[in-house]
């Protein structure tokens, strides 16, 4: 009698672990989404699950199997808010072990998870939940701030940018750029930086963009105005490269007036002439400046301009060049002023040495009236006795 009841103890001893086995093996491990375990959402409208399990479906042969699935939203409490289940009609088959939940209204900033039941026949084999996620509807914003001028004097420059996210936060940056009105280019993909150096060819435009991705996968848009920046390299200095033809100028006894041509090129871009001044610089007397000449004179980058000039000798200036003898100079300076695309000032000057012979007239004229002069030289204010 002991020998039996001895046995049946351990039997039972056996049955209950191998039943207990048997039903805690059986277990469910779900998945937010559609693929591994994500903690954001980013639809309103759809919900998606996917699971694995260890339970013996094998063991419900002739019984009818499916998962309950139900969506719950976290108010201080999991509220369910839809239950369907899966396959659509319980089979004999083994069921299939994902969803997608459509047609929702979610909550932006809302918790959601799925919690997925095992069912064959009117049996409840086991539950799960997920571990669920937080809703993220709205991409991040991305401002570019430098450039933030529309032309910039160095071939090297800073491109920098800053983004933000009221939700799961900016999770990187793709930058592209491109020349003038050529193809987008990648810059940066995926970077977390928020600035870039950047190095340009003088002379040319490039415009940059920038979109962000949150944590979430939200992207933001690439034709966002703030999100973009126009600049110019005018990264050489504004110039005139002047010549004059003749080099020199010579005024003999008789002679009064000269010409002289001078040849304007533009450097460094496209350039427009305001105006024009001579000076004069005579050795013992100073700088004269005349009135300016004003003008508007656009020239092509690399292309040239011929200015012709006038240099005019009156007695008051063969005097000035002469100085106490008759043979004299002095110099006359052009200064060229102007602009450039960008409206920097533009500034270059060329100078012409000019020489003078010959004694000043020992005759003057007046109302008919020949008044003979002594030999000069004489200088403005002498009195002729």
């Amino acid at each position: 009698m002991y020998f039996i009841k001895s046995n049946v103890k351990y039997l039972l001893v056996f049955l209950y672990f191998f039943l207990a086995s048997f039903v805690f093996s059986q277990t469910i491990t779900v998945n937010d989404g559609t693929g591994s375990d994500t903690d954001w959402w980013t639809s309103n409208t759809t919900f998606s699950a996917n699971w694995s399990d260890t339970i013996d479906w094998g063991s419900y042969v002739t019984e009818d199997k499916w998962y309950d699935c139900t969506l719950q939203e976290y108010l201080g409490f999991w509220d369910p808010i839809l239950t369907t289940t899966v396959p659509g009609t319980p089979t004999a088959s083994i069921p299939p072990k994902n969803v997608t939940l459509q047609g929702l209204s979610l909550s932006e900033g809302g918790r959601y998870r799925i919690e997925i039941t095992a069912h064959h026949g009117s049996t409840i084999i086991t539950t799960s939940d997920s571990d669920g996620v937080t809703t993220d509807f709205t991409p991040p914003s991305v401002t570019v701030t430098s450039p933030s001028a529309s032309v910039v004097t160095s071939s090297t420059f800073t491109v920098q940018w800053s983004g933000s996210d009221a939700g799961s936060g900016v999770a990187s940056y793709d930058v592209q750029y491109k020349t003038g009105n050529g193809m987008w280019q990648d810059l940066l993909t995926a970077a977390s930086s928020t600035r870039y150096q950047f190095t340009g060819n003088n002379g040319y435009t490039y415009t940059f963009r920038v979109r962000a991705a949150d944590e979430a996968g939200n992207i933001s848009d690439w034709t966002l105005p703030q999100a973009q920046s126009t600049v110019s390299i005018n990264a050489m200095s504004p110039s005139v490269s002047l010549s004059v033809t003749p080099g020199t100028l010579s005024f003999s006894a008789n002679e009064n007036e000269k010409g002289a041509d001078i040849s304007i090129l533009a450097t460094g871009g496209s350039l427009t002439v305001t105006s024009v001044t001579e000076s004069r610089n005579y050795p013992g007397w100073g700088t004269e400046d005349e009135i300016p000449d004003n003008m508007s004179v656009s020239i092509t980058g690399g292309s040239g301009y011929t200015l012709h000039q006038t240099i005019q000798l009156d007695n008051i200036a063969r005097s000035r060049a002469l100085g106490n003898g008759t043979e004299g100079s002095f110099t006359v300076t052009y200064t060229v002023i102007g602009q450039d695309s960008y409206g920097h000032p533009v500034a270059g000057n060329v100078s012409i040495p000019v020489t003078v012979s010959g004694g000043l007239p020992s005759s003057l004229s007046i109302n008919n009236v020949s008044i003979e002069l002594p030999p000069p030289p004489y200088y403005v204010g002498d009195t002729v006795e």
